[in-house]
């Protein structure tokens, strides 16, 4: 009997930081690994803000503050500890912030007070290659010398300032920056998974689960091609049925497509336990998209919008009657193409 392939892990590297190079991508987390960051003040707004850039690989980070830990501190700093008190706060607070992430990070502290470093150090941004700039409700005399300095060397400044409950996060961004709103409100993507056209038909033809061993590159086939698999699959053993439409018909994909996973026997577990499905994330993503992925219908109500417009323009102002008149044009379209999905997504505003 043949002996299975054996399993190529993923770096260490590569599952510590998998989840963030799901949100930006490969080319971000290499961004983020090659930045360097700078605190000036460090309070508690602000090691939390570093916290948040060392967990995911920062590359570098350096915390500047001339002050020492005191016991007021302890109360409001998570970074500090009491057996910390009459240290240096910048060397304290990055040595916390090293050792949540001693592999990839290098964290370090300059005790001096920022309003000092700018007089006494004025290329120290630019000599230690600093990217963004983090002040912690520094004055504002020292805040806009730092803001017209990064501005000058085109280097990013997050101004964060937060007393109680309430806080304040301003932003200069070192020239033009395009932000994308990745995540917007209550869009349902129209992925073409049920209705293909062919470039994406062949995409989907050149997976076959059964071939891919491989616990990292099955954990990593992108979930619409896991939806397409599933639905597919339910098709062939529904006779008569389109697509699932249903609550039971859609839990019925479901447990096909959890049923493709991989599984494994737990390692050091006894023989008789079995093999254990995996957890795949791309097979947990496909689940809960099964709701939303299905082809969105043309809206009857579009229909009847367009044919009471059109057949009583009185009943209708000029607003709604140019809408009908682009709906009109959508609609010819799809009775022409009536197998061709809507060009468009699935609401009109």
């Amino acid at each position: 009997m043949a002996t299975a392939a054996a399993i190529a892990a993923p770096s260490d590297k590569d599952t510590r930081y998998d989840r963030g190079v799901r949100l930006w991508g490969s080319a971000g987390q290499t961004a983020l690994e090659e930045a360097h960051v700078c605190l000036l003040g460090a309070t508690a707004a602000g090691c939390e803000a570093l916290k948040n850039l060392v967990l995911p690989g920062v590359g570098r980070v350096t915390v500047v503050d001339g002050g020492v830990v005191a016991a007021e501190d302890l109360g409001r700093n998570f970074f500090v500890e009491e057996e910390d008190i009459g240290k240096p706060l910048a060397e304290v607070t990055a040595a916390l912030l090293q050792e949540m992430n001693t592999q990839n990070v290098k964290a370090e502290g300059v005790c001096l007070d920022p309003a000092r470093l700018l007089a006494e150090r004025p290329d120290f941004l630019i000599a230690s290659n600093v990217n963004c700039v983090i002040a912690g409700s520094l004055p504002e005399a020292v805040l806009v010398e730092v803001a017209e300095r990064c501005a000058e060397r085109r280097i990013h400044v997050v101004s964060l300032a937060a007393n109680f409950m309430f806080g304040v996060v301003r932003l200069q961004a070192a020239g033009e920056h395009c932000v994308v709103e990745g995540f917007p409100d209550a869009v349902v993507p129209d992925l073409r998974v049920t209705q293909p056209f062919p470039a994406l038909q062949s995409f989907f033809d050149a997976y076959d689960l059964s071939d891919i061993t491989d616990s990292h590159e099955h954990s990593h086939v992108p979930w619409p091609v896991l939806a397409h698999i599933a639905t597919a699959a339910w098709q062939k053993i529904t006779p008569g049925a389109d697509l699932p439409a249903a609550y039971k018909q859609r839990k019925e994909v479901k447990a096909l497509l959890m049923g493709m996973r991989l599984s494994r026997t737990p390692e050091g577990a006894d023989a008789s336990v079995g093999a254990q499905p995996l957890e795949e994330e791309n097979f947990n993503e496909a689940s809960n998209a099964i709701n939303t992925f299905l082809p969105q219908a043309l809206p009857a109500a579009l229909d009847k919008v367009n044919s009471v417009c059109f057949a009583d323009p009185t009943s209708a102002n000029e607003t709604q009657r140019s809408k009908a008149r682009c709906l009109n044009v959508i609609l010819a379209f799809q009775r022409r193409e009536f197998s061709t999905p809507l060009v468009v997504e699935g609401v009109v505003y």
